[in-house]
C-alpha cells in the first residue's frame, strides 16, 4: 500500500514525545494491559446516585480586570501603585452577596445581563457596533476587534451548596464542564486553582475542604475576555473578524459534585472492529482505572450491551497491581449485530453500553460508578483517492461499513454566540440538514465544540461528523500558546466525544495553512487524538493534504464560473457566496428604517454591525454576483443575493460531484448555519429559516441525481449553449432511468430538449451526454433549462432549473467589475451600489408571464399540504411560498423551485401549531394567497 501524508504523520507523532501537561501525557503513555472478557450476569442491584447537580440558581457580581498596566519607563513606582490598590476578593465567606444578580447557571454573562435586562441585545440592529465605537477597547484597534465593556470585566458567580453527610470519608469533586474562557475557584474561601480552555474542565478534589451535611460556597471568578484567540482552543468567531461580534463568558456548561471511590473506572470507549457478512460483530472495550492511593486488590467487572435485540453481559475480574493509573481492553462478540448506517443508506440503531465494576479489598466488597455510553455498531475507514497517491496528499476516500461514499455535506457553525443551549433549535436544523440529505458535516474549527446533545442528535440522524479542534489560522507556538492548555483540552474533547458512531474523524483546525515554526500545537494534538483515538484518522487542518478552500469567488471578485473551475481539489471543504436572509428574518434583527431606503445610509451601525466584514464594501461585493436586474430595493438585494448564493453552490458541487470516482470524493459546502444574524454563507439562518440555497443543497446532496456542468455563466451571441449531463448514483443498488432536458429562451418557448439514458453500478456517477442550444436560438439572451431524473421504475428523483446569460451589465458596471476589488475597495460604496440600481434590463424578472394557486389541505404527518399549480401556458420560475413564521420549527419541504405549465407540486408544511396566511408566488406570477 502506498505511502500518504497519514503515514508520515504518524512516524512523527510517534518520534516527537512533544507534550504540554504531565498528568495527559503520564496517562496517554501507560501501556493497555489485555483481560479476557467472559459471559456474565450484571449486578443485581441498582446504581447508587454518587453525583449532585450544582445547576440553577448562582450569583453574579462583576470588577474591573485584575491584570495591570505597568508602564515600563516607571516601573517600580506605578507597579507599586497598582500593588496598593488591590482587588476585590469575593471569594471570602464574609462577602456579602446580597445585592448580586441572581443568575441560572449553566449561563454567559451576556444572556444572564440580557434576561435580566441589565444588558441589550447585543444581536439587535447596531446596538454592539455602537458599544464598540463608544467604548470599545484597545480603541486603536478595528472596530469589530475591539472588546466591550461586559468583556473587558471579571465576572464573579458564587453559590452555596451542600455536601451530603453520607458521603463522609469519600473523595468529592468538583466539576465544571465549560468555562468560558479562564477562571480561578474557591471552596469556602480557599483557592483550588486555576483553569483556562472553554471546552472540559477542570475537575477539582474539594475532599479536604468540603463541608459533609454543612452548607459550602462555591466561587468562580471567570476572567475578562483573552484578547486574541490565536493558540487558543476557543470559539474564535466572536472575536470580530466575520460575522459579529460577542465573546461568550461564563459557566456556559454543567456544574456537579461526584463522589468517587477509592478506586475510579473512568473513560469508558467502545471500538466496531469487525462486521461480519454473517452479521457478526466484534467490538472492543477500554476503560481506565484511576488508584491514587495504590490501592491492591481484585476489580470485578462487568460490561453490559443492550438494544436492537442484543442483551448480553460479560465480565472480568482484574488484579489491581498497585499502579496509580492503569489501562484495559478486552474484546467481546455480538451476534446479529444491528448495523449504523449513514443518512441515506440505512438506519441507525444504536446500543447501551453500560460497565458496572465492584472493588474486593480486604475489607469488604464496595461498588463503584457505573459508567454509560450509547454506542453505534459500524467500522470507518480512509482510503486513498486513486488520482491523489503519495505524501503529499491525506486519504480522502470515506469507507463506512465496506461502503465507499461520496461525501456531501456542509460546514457546521455553532448555533448561537451566547451559548444558550437550545436543544429544540439544535433538533430542528439538524432535522433540515437530514432533510437535505446533508450527510457530513464538517464541525468548523472556529466554531465551538458542540454539546453532547449535538452529537446524540448526529447519531440518531446518521449525520457524520468531521470533529475539528477549535484552533484557527496558524497557532502561535510555545510559549504563544500553552501547551499544557492545550494539551488537557484535547485529552477532555477525545475522551468525551470518542463513542459517537458519527464522528468520524479528526481535525486539527481550521485554515492553520502553514507550519508555524515548530507546529508544536498541532503535532501535539495529533498525538493525542492517535493515542486516545487510534480508530479515527487525523487530518492536521482543512484545507491541507488535498482538500481545498475557495473565495475567489467574492473576497477574490472572480466570476463564479472561472472562479471554481480554476481548482483541482480531491474534496471541496468551503467555498460560497453570502446572502441576506429573508424578510420575517431580517425584522427579528433589522429596525424597518434600515431597510427602507436603497442604497442604504453608509454610516447604518445598524447593517455594518450584520455585515460579513463589517463594511459597506460587503454589499459591494455581493452586488457583483446578485446583478439580476436593477437593485433598487432592500428586498431586491435579498432575493437576488440568495439566487447568486444558490447558483454558486451549485456550480461547484456539480463541479465536484461531476468527476470521475477515484479523482473527487465528495464536498463540504460553507455553510449550513450562522452563528450571528446576519448577511452571511449560511443556507440555514441564524433564526433557523432556510433560504433558497439551503433548497438547492437539497437538489444537489440527493444520492440519485441528474445534473448539468456549464463551462460558463455566459455565452457569447455567437456560441452555442452546452451542458454536460452526468448522473449519479450514490445509493445502495443499482439504478437505471433518464434525465430529461428541456431548454427554453427569453420568452419560454422550448427551443430544445434532450433525453439521456442512464445505467449505473451502486455507488457510481458518470457523464451521459452533452445537450445544446444553437447560438441562433439565444443570441446571447438569455437561456432557462430544466433538468428532470426519472428511474426506469417511474421514480421521480426531482429536477433542477439552471439559467445562463441571466446578468446584465451597463458599461459602468462592466468597467467597475474589470478593476481589482482592492481598488473598488476605497471608492465611495455607496455610489457604486447606486450604479448597481441603474435601469437596465432584468432576464429573470422579465419573463412572460403566468399564474400560481394553491390549496392547503390537512396532512397524515399533522402539519398540512400545500399543492401548487402553475395555471399558465409558460412555465412559473422561481415559484416562492411565503407567509411561514421566522423560527426553527417551520419547515417547507421545498421552496425557491421552477413549475412547467400545468404541473403542480405537494409541499408538506410542518413545525407549527397554527396555519398562518400562505401566499405563492413567482418571478413571473403575481402572489396569490393559498386556499384552505
Amino acid at each position: 500500500m502506498a505511502r500518504q501524508l497519514e503515514d508520515v504523520a504518524d512516524e512523527e507523532y510517534a518520534e516527537v514525545t512533544i507534550s504540554g501537561d504531565r498528568w495527559v501525557d503520564f496517562v496517554s503513555t501507560r501501556p493497555v494491559r489485555p483481560v479476557e472478557l467472559r459471559p456474565a450476569t450484571p449486578f443485581p442491584s441498582a446504581e447508587e446516585d454518587n453525583t449532585r447537580s450544582l445547576d440553577g440558581e448562582w450569583k453574579l457580581a462583576s470588577s474591573p480586570k485584575l491584570n495591570p498596566v505597568v508602564s515600563q519607563v516607571d516601573w517600580p513606582s506605578s507597579w507599586m501603585h497598582w500593588a496598593g490598590q488591590g482587588g476585590p476578593t469575593w471569594w471570602e465567606e464574609t462577602t456579602d452577596r446580597s445585592r448580586w444578580l441572581p443568575v441560572n447557571v449553566p449561563t454567559t454573562v451576556q444572556n444572564a445581563l440580557i434576561e435580566s435586562g441589565e444588558l441589550p441585545d447585543p444581536l439587535w440592529a447596531g446596538t454592539t457596533y455602537d458599544e464598540q465605537l463608544e467604548h470599545g477597547t484597545p480603541a486603536d484597534w478595528q472596530v469589530s476587534f475591539r472588546h466591550t465593556r461586559v468583556e473587558q470585566q471579571d465576572w464573579w458567580f458564587a453559590r452555596t451548596f451542600i455536601v451530603p453527610a453520607e458521603w463522609t470519608g469519600s473523595r468529592v469533586e468538583l466539576r465544571l464542564d465549560g468555562i468560558s474562557y479562564s477562571a480561578s475557584v474557591y471552596i469556602n474561601g480557599k483557592p483550588l486553582g486555576n483553569h483556562e480552555g472553554m471546552f472540559g474542565g477542570p475537575t477539582l478534589d474539594i475532599t479536604g475542604l468540603a463541608r459533609f451535611g454543612a452548607e459550602n460556597t462555591v466561587v468562580v471568578r471567570v476572567d475578562s475576555a483573552p484578547p486574541h484567540w490565536y493558540g487558543r482552543p476557543i470559539g474564535s468567531a466572536g472575536f470580530g473578524w466575520h460575522y459579529g461580534h460577542l465573546i461568550p463568558m461564563g459557566i456556559w456548561r454543567s456544574v456537579g459534585l461526584r463522589r468517587v471511590d477509592l478506586v475510579d473506572v473512568r473513560d469508558l470507549k467502545v471500538t466496531t472492529t469487525s462486521v461480519e457478512p454473517d452479521g457478526t460483530a466484534t467490538l472492543r472495550v477500554g476503560f481506565d482505572l484511576e488508584n491514587p492511593n495504590e490501592v491492591t486488590g481484585v476489580l470485578d467487572v462487568r460490561f453490559t450491551l443492550s438494544g436492537n435485540g442484543n442483551d448480553l453481559t460479560v465480565g472480568a475480574n482484574v488484579d489491581l497491581t498497585g499502579s496509580a493509573y492503569q489501562r484495559f481492553e478486552g474484546t467481546i462478540t455480538v451476534p446479529d449485530a444491528a448495523v449504523w448506517w449513514p443518512l441515506g443508506f440505512g438506519d441507525q440503531p444504536l446500543y447501551e453500553a453500560t460497565m458496572q465494576a465492584e472493588l474486593r479489598v480486604k475489607s469488604g466488597a464496595r461498588r463503584l460508578a457505573q459508567l454509560h455510553r450509547r454506542i453505534g455498531i459500524r467500522t470507518t475507514e480512509m482510503a486513498a483517492a486513486a488520482d491523489w497517491i503519495g505524501e503529499d496528499y491525506y486519504r480522502w476516500q470515506l469507507i463506512v461499513n465496506g461502503v465507499p461514499l461520496f461525501m456531501k455535506g456542509a460546514n457546521w457553525c455553532s448555533t448561537d454566540p451566547l451559548l444558550r443551549g437550545e436543544v429544540e433549535k439544535y433538533r430542528d436544523i439538524l432535522n433540515r440538514c437530514s432533510d437535505a440529505n446533508i450527510q457530513v458535516l464538517r464541525a468548523w474549527g472556529a466554531g465551538v465544540v458542540e454539546d453532547d446533545y449535538f452529537y446524540d442528535l448526529c447519531d440518531e440522524r446518521g449525520i457524520l461528523v468531521y470533529q475539528e479542534f477549535p484552533i484557527t489560522w496558524g497557532p502561535p507556538d510555545s510559549p504563544h500558546s500553552d501547551l499544557a492548555v492545550i494539551d488537557r483540552q484535547a485529552h477532555e474533547i477525545v475522551t468525551r466525544l470518542r463513542h459517537h458512531p458519527s464522528v468520524f474523524m479528526w481535525g486539527g483546525g481550521n485554515e492553520n495553512l502553514g507550519p508555524v515554526s515548530a507546529d508544536e500545537v498541532l503535532r501535539l494534538i495529533g498525538r493525542r487524538c492517535r493515542q486516545f483515538d487510534p480508530d479515527r484518522p487525523f487530518h492536521r487542518s482543512d484545507p491541507w493534504g488535498g482538500s481545498l478552500h475557495n473565495y475567489e469567488v467574492f473576497h477574490g471578485g472572480h466570476p463564479i464560473d472561472t472562479g471554481y473551475q480554476g481548482m483541482d481539489p480531491v474534496l471541496y471543504g468551503e467555498w460560497g457566496l453570502p446572502s441576506l436572509p429573508s424578510r420575517p428574518s431580517l425584522e427579528r434583527y433589522l429596525p424597518n428604517e434600515s431597510m427602507e431606503a436603497w442604497p442604504p445610509r453608509s454610516d447604518d451601525t445598524a447593517l455594518l454591525q450584520h455585515q460579513p466584514e463589517f463594511r459597506m464594501f460587503d454589499f459591494t461585493k455581493q452586488a457583483r454576483y446578485a446583478n439580476f436586474g436593477p437593485i433598487k430595493s432592500f428586498d431586491d438585494m435579498v432575493e437576488y443575493t440568495q439566487l447568486a448564493q444558490s447558483e454558486a453552490l451549485r456550480y461547484a458541487a456539480n463541479l465536484i460531484r461531476g468527476s470521475r470516482p477515484g479523482h473527487t470524493t465528495g464536498f463540504w459546502f460553507y455553510k449550513a448555519t450562522d452563528l450571528f444574524p446576519g448577511n452571511s454563507w449560511a443556507v440555514i439562518d441564524y433564526y433557523g429559516v432556510p433560504k433558497s440555497s439551503f433548497y438547492t443543497a437539497k437538489r444537489v446532496c440527493r444520492n440519485v441525481a441528474g445534473f448539468a456542468k456549464v463551462a460558463t455563466l455566459d455565452f457569447a451571441a455567437d456560441r452555442d449553449v452546452t451542458a454536460a449531463i452526468w448522473a449519479a448514483n450514490d445509493s445502495t443498488r443499482a439504478r437505471s432511468g433518464t434525465v430529461e432536458v428541456t431548454f427554453y429562451d427569453n420568452t419560454l418557448r422550448v427551443v430544445q430538449d434532450a433525453s439521456f439514458p442512464f445505467d449505473l453500478a451502486a455507488y457510481d456517477r458518470a457523464e451521459i451526454g452533452v445537450a445544446s442550444v444553437p447560438a441562433a436560438s439565444h443570441r446571447g439572451e438569455l437561456v432557462l433549462f430544466r433538468v428532470s431524473t426519472v428511474g426506469v421504475d417511474g421514480e421521480d428523483f426531482g429536477d433542477d432549473w439552471y439559467w445562463v446569460n441571466a446578468r446584465p451589465r451597463t458599461e459602468r458596471i462592466l468597467e467597475i467589475e474589470a478593476l481589482p476589488l482592492d481598488e473598488i475597495r476605497l471608492w465611495d460604496q455607496i455610489e457604486v451600489l447606486a450604479d448597481y440600481a441603474a435601469d437596465r434590463p432584468a432576464p429573470l424578472r422579465e419573463l412572460p408571464r403566468t399564474a400560481l394557486e394553491a390549496v392547503v389541505s390537512t396532512a397524515s404527518h399533522g402539519g398540512w399540504t400545500l399543492t401548487v399549480r402553475n395555471t399558465g401556458d409558460v412555465p412559473a420560475f422561481p415559484v416562492i411560498v411565503d407567509g411561514l413564521p421566522a423560527v426553527s420549527s417551520a419547515f417547507l419541504s421545498d421552496n425557491w423551485f421552477g413549475l412547467v405549465a400545468g404541473e403542480q407540486r405537494a409541499i408538506d408544511v410542518r413545525g407549527i401549531d397554527t396555519l398562518p396566511p400562505l401566499t405563492v408566488r413567482a418571478w413571473n406570477a403575481d402572489s396569490s394567497a393559498a386556499k384552505v
